[in-house]
This record gives C-alpha cells, sequence and structure tokens, in this order.
C-alpha cells in the first residue's frame, strides 16, 4: 500500500516523505509530522498509552492522527476471537488480546491530556472477501473504529 502511495506522489511530483518505521525509532530523530496514520496496531502493542504518546510527540502543531482498532466489550470478543480466529479461521489463532483492545473514550482520555482533541469518529465494519476484508464505515463503534485526532 505504501508502494502505490509512494508511486502515485512521484507520479503527480508531491513531495510526500513516507516514512515506514518504529515509532520510538522516529520520535527518538525528534521527528514531526502532518500525518500519522496508525491502522489495526495499537491492540498489539503492551502499552498503549506509551504507544499514543510517542505518536503525540512526533505529531506538528495542526497535525492529524488518524487510529483504528478493536473496541474491548463482549460483542469484539465475540467477533474478532471466537468468530473470526477460532471458528472462521480467518485471522491466525492468538493474533489478538482481548485485553489490549481500547475503548475509544480511552484514546479520547490520553489525547486530550496532551491538548489533542477528537475530530472524526467512525465505526468500521470489516466484510471476509477470501482472505482479505473491505472495510466499511459504518455509525457503530461497537467492533472496529476509526478517530482522527487533531493537534
Amino acid at each position: 500500500l505504501i508502494d502505490v502511495a509512494k508511486k502515485r506522489a512521484i507520479d503527480q511530483n508531491l513531495k510526500i516523505n513516507y516514512k515506514v518505521s518504529d515509532i520510538n525509532n522516529i520520535k527518538n530523530k525528534n521527528t514531526k509530522f502532518d500525518i500519522i496514520i496508525s491502522l489495526e496496531v495499537i491492540e498489539h502493542v503492551a502499552d498503549y498509552k506509551a504507544f499514543l504518546n510517542d505518536m503525540f510527540s512526533c505529531l506538528k502543531k495542526n497535525g492529524i492522527l488518524i487510529i483504528s482498532t478493536i473496541n474491548r466489550n463482549f460483542f469484539s470478543y465475540l467477533s474478532t476471537i471466537i468468530i473470526a480466529e477460532r471458528i472462521l479461521k480467518i485471522v491466525p489463532k492468538d493474533t489478538h488480546d482481548w485485553n489490549k483492545y481500547i475503548k475509544p473514550e480511552e484514546i479520547v482520555r490520553c489525547s486530550e491530556k496532551r491538548n489533542i482533541f477528537l475530530d472524526k469518529k467512525s465505526g468500521l465494519l470489516p466484510i471476509p472477501i477470501g482472505k482479505n476484508f473491505k472495510w466499511i464505515r459504518i455509525n457503530n463503534v461497537t467492533s472496529n473504529y476509526i478517530l482522527s485526532l487533531i493537534n
């Protein structure tokens, strides 16, 4: 996906500097970005608050952080672990740890402590297509959701 985006930027003579890296490496270089995108990552890190703070540290003033993850509730446990991992086996077993799922308000609380505020919130519905998913935006944030946060 990054390669496609890079090619489009080059074809259109856009000066976009894409980075794919560990957030700690970026933070340690004191690099700042207009946009940071983290999709379906935070539910796999050991300390989500530290991860968020590292991303916030790398965000320029008026920058945008776009983050998607899985909400922590019974429905998400049922849909992502029981159904997707154990029954349908469309996600490898033990990919997810329900205890690492994060409610949207937990991310918003962390961001507000850094004067970074919620811009938009939308639910995401994964539709299995073969071994991949098509993601559809919905109003319901019960399972997956995506947030945009503005510095």
